[in-house]
């Protein structure tokens, strides 16, 4: 009934190459990118500017869900 977030980051070396390495790089992670969909329920938020890595998501949380409802 509400939305999904995609919070995203295209700088995820751990989703960008660890992930797609573990699955034989046949699939694409969700959160890299934003999700390619016709659905309005999806929003995709851009926190590239935030998350340089992968360890970088929870430090910047408030940050993150300050953009979520902005």
């Amino acid at each position: 009934r509400g939305h999904i977030y995609n919070c995203h980051s295209k700088r995820d070396d751990v989703l960008k190459n660890l992930y797609r390495g573990a699955t034989g790089w046949v699939s694409e992670p969700i959160g890299l990118s934003p999700i390619q969909a016709r659905d309005f329920r999806i929003r995709n938020v851009d926190c590239t500017d935030l998350v340089g890595d992968h360890l970088a998501w929870k430090p910047n949380f408030s940050e993150i869900h300050r953009r979520l409802h902005a």
